[in-house]
């Protein structure tokens, strides 16, 4: 039989049938292409969000009991370095703050954490770190943090004198482990914080050039 009297045949056929007839004819006769189109939508869909997160990581970093916006962190960390003149085309920034420590009535959540951040800073994934004092103190003092005395500028380092923080590692020298940030900080303006904190970049980071641009940053952007 020619398709073109297979088709008039079938139109005639489909004309006859009750509505739910006409569901199920157009189902049997059609069932191959509508599932490859819905395949096809699926695997475009796919290659477009691999696309997306395929950027290259800028920077990863981790903030401690801060206000849980993703979207907030992750814009802040991006306008810094671009501030700072780095160019992020193809590449994204990643900022964590779904980590909390030292709170009331959080035991179990303290102990993932701990072991979240061991991993973190044993395995090189983490650039840039905020926290509370007191826990950035007990990872200072395990050589978690680059000695900002030997990056930073002799002036910047002048300028806040005051609000170095320093910590002797088992083994090793006094360092400049990290900064204390006020309110006045971008940290603090995009409502990240409300706190004192002391911020500090990896020493086995993976990103620690981009970690100095956005530390630089921060500290020429932080009001007095």
């Amino acid at each position: 039989m020619k398709l073109s009297e297979r088709i008039r045949r079938d139109r005639q056929r489909y004309a006859a049938l009750s509505p739910s007839e006409k569901r199920t004819f157009l189902w049997d006769y059609y069932k191959i292409p509508i599932l490859a189109l819905v395949c096809a939508v699926l695997l475009g869909s796919i290659a477009l969000l691999e696309g997306l997160n395929s950027r290259s990581v800028a920077l990863y970093a981790v903030l401690v009991n801060a206000d849980p916006d993703t979207q907030a962190a992750q814009t802040c960390m991006e306008d810094l370095l671009t501030d700072s003149g780095m160019d992020l085309k193809g590449k994204r920034v990643d900022a964590d703050v779904s980590l909390s420590l030292g709170r009331e009535n959080q035991e179990s959540e303290d102990a993932q954490t701990v072991q979240v951040l061991a991993a973190l800073f044993g395995v090189s994934g983490l650039d840039f770190f905020a926290a509370d004092e007191e826990i950035f103190d007990r990872y200072a003092v395990q050589n978690a943090f680059a000695d900002l005395s030997k990056l930073l500028d002799p002036a910047l380092l002048e300028a806040f004198s005051e609000d170095l923080v320093y910590a002797t590692p088992e083994g090793g020298d006094r360092q400049v482990a990290g900064v204390r940030l006020h309110g006045g900080s971008p940290l603090h303006r995009s409502g990240l914080y409300s706190r004192d904190i002391v911020v500090g970049i990896a020493v086995n980071g993976e990103n620690m050039e981009a970690a100095l641009q956005m530390l630089k940053e921060i500290l020429v952007q932080t009001d007095p």
